[in-house]
């Protein structure tokens, strides 16, 4: 009998539809994804020292919950690489990977593994 493969459960939060989802992560991406989060994390703690702002809390969440903005749970998985200015507020975060880089990316995976033997 072939062995199948453990599949880890994901939640993803305000995705399409505003909507909280969970979803399946298969097991063969747990140690890139914690390398991935070890690097955001170091990231994230880098720019709270230099006194950057964190990621913006929408609803009024910053409001209830002021500090939430700044805790290690409340950041993006994939953040920008470039920080940005606020135009409103004049504060400097770093917000989300956009996502036509991550569909750039899934593309081109697509086309390496195509050309794979």
């Amino acid at each position: 009998m072939e062995q199948r493969p453990k599949k880890l459960l994901d939640q993803v939060r305000d995705g399409k539809g505003l909507k909280d989802r969970i979803t399946m992560l298969p097991e063969s991406l747990l140690t890139p994804l914690q390398e991935h989060l070890l690097r955001v994390r170091r990231m994230h703690e880098e720019d709270l020292a230099k006194g950057y702002r964190a990621v913006y809390l929408p609803f009024a969440l910053e409001r209830k919950y002021p500090n939430a903005n700044r805790e290690w749970g409340s950041q993006y998985v994939f953040p920008s690489s470039r920080l940005s200015t606020d135009p409103r507020a004049g504060a400097t975060h770093r917000y989300h990977l956009h996502e036509s880089h991550l569909q750039k990316a899934v593309r081109k995976a697509a086309r390496h593994w195509r050309r794979a033997p």
